[in-house]
């Protein structure tokens, strides 16, 4: 739908994104169940809830619930203060689902992460339709899409006009992208959520729309909330590029030691146990338990709102082959932690790569005979030289003895002028 701004448009960019109230507004990534990708709004409720319009996630015209939905919240452009959560329930009235009801576009989200207990959240507050609430001073914020390609919070205040039973009609500006938006009432103190913008109209003469929360919906959302409080599982993932590593960057099997390090932390609602950290070996820039394993660390417990350093450090194992690697790793491979998300347990450490290079250079003596094979003078040169045959790391030294001798790095041409008139034997390797 277009934009539907009342003159003049008084709508404001948001920079502090990551301060109350706006870091509880949140940006919706949809990705629908025909693959089509959507954008909207929505605002956090509870540590773990996010209330928003119901065709934001149940698209009619896309093949119904969306394949998968990402919330950021006080998104600023390329800036996401508090990261990310993916939603793992959605949740509606049939009314909208199978009816495609106007006065049943609503829908409460599950995360799979404690955001809220991050951004904090807006309140919720019903009365009758008469009530001043809903024609006085209003609020809202969100993402509009005809401003910044909507990827900037934008807020706006207005009065409301009327509301009926399950609708609530206000002089707010909107557009497509800012549908979900929360609408509400301040009073100086607290900020309570009296409806969800869903509907613009093209005549600038009428006001936009959306579902409002009458008791029925209120009542619904503290059975949804209460429902998963009383389920409440643990989350892990990694803590996030920033706090992982390896060392060092180039390896020869058997002989080379790797270490490798990451913070793990549990986003969920409840504590865990002991849970295994497995480290890999990958050709390509995902992980999986087919690709070659390096070893384990075994993690005792984590709390909620927590992290823990987990490493890993050992010899790289012989049968790697030479070649260039991702380093990775899985959190609980086993799946034996019973976890909100099962789907963010895998890192790969894609800035860099490791190289494994285990095959020698390729090293030869270099000399002129006086005559014969192998007769020489006291004052004939010799010259080693190497090169990497396989093409990786490079020739770091080149060593050479003489006789009996000690070995010695080579660094210039040398001669046998020292040694007594008879035979020697030559011995070089890189």
């Amino acid at each position: 739908q277009p934009a539907s701004i009342f003159p003049p448009d008084d709508r404001q960019k948001i920079t502090n994104t990551d301060e109350y109230p706006w870091s509880s507004i949140t940006k919706l990534y949809i990705t629908a169940a025909d693959d089509s990708n959507w954008i909207g709004s929505g605002a956090i409720i509870d540590e773990f809830h996010v209330l928003t319009a119901g065709h934001n996630v149940y698209l009619h015209d896309n093949g119904g619930w969306a394949s998968s939905v990402e919330v950021v919240p006080g998104m600023d452009g390329t800036y996401e203060p508090f990261g990310s959560a993916m939603v793992t329930d959605m949740r509606s009235y049939t009314g909208w689902t199978q009816d495609a009801m106007e006065e049943h576009d609503w829908a409460v989200l599950t995360l799979d992460t404690n955001m809220g207990g991050l951004t904090g959240w807006l309140g919720r507050q019903t009365a009758n339709p008469p009530d001043p609430i809903y024609t006085g001073t209003l609020y809202t914020a969100g993402y509009p899409g005809d401003l910044d390609y909507g990827e900037k919070m934008y807020s706006t205040s207005g009065s409301g006009d009327y509301a009926d039973e399950y609708n609530h009609w206000f002089w707010l500006d909107t557009a497509p992208g800012q549908s979900g938006s929360p609408v509400w009432t301040y009073d100086g103190s607290n900020r309570y959520i009296v409806s969800i913008n869903a509907y613009q109209y093209e005549n600038e003469a009428f006001p936009n729309f959306g579902t409002r929360l009458n008791q029925d919906k209120f009542d619904q959302i503290s059975v949804w909330l209460n429902e998963d409080s009383s389920n409440p599982k643990p989350d892990l993932r990694d803590r996030g590029g920033e706090y992982s590593g390896f060392s060092p960057d180039q390896l020869s099997p058997k002989s080379s030691t790797i270490d490798i390090y990451n913070n793990i932390e549990n986003i969920g609602l409840t504590s865990v146990g002991s849970f295994e950290v497995s480290f890999y070996l990958s050709t390509d820039s995902t992980v999986g338990t087919d690709d070659f394993l390096l070893g384990t660390d075994v993690i005792t417990s984590l709390d909620v709102d927590s992290y823990v350093e987990s490493t890993w450090s050992g010899l790289l194992p012989i049968s790697v082959q030479d070649g260039d690697y991702y380093v990775g790793w899985i959190i609980d491979p086993s799946n034996s932690i019973n976890e909100y998300n099962e789907n963010n347990n895998k890192l790969v450490i894609e800035s860099e790569m490791i190289l494994v290079d285990g095959t020698a250079p390729s090293s030869s003596i270099i000399y002129t005979p006086k005559s014969g094979t192998n007769k020489i003078d006291k004052n004939t040169r010799f010259s080693l030289s190497a090169y990497d045959t396989f093409g990786g790391s490079g020739v770091d030294i080149i060593y050479y003895r003489i006789d009996n001798g000690g070995m010695r790095e080579y660094s210039e041409e040398f001669t046998l002028a020292s040694y007594d008139f008879g035979n020697h034997k030559i011995y070089y390797s890189s």
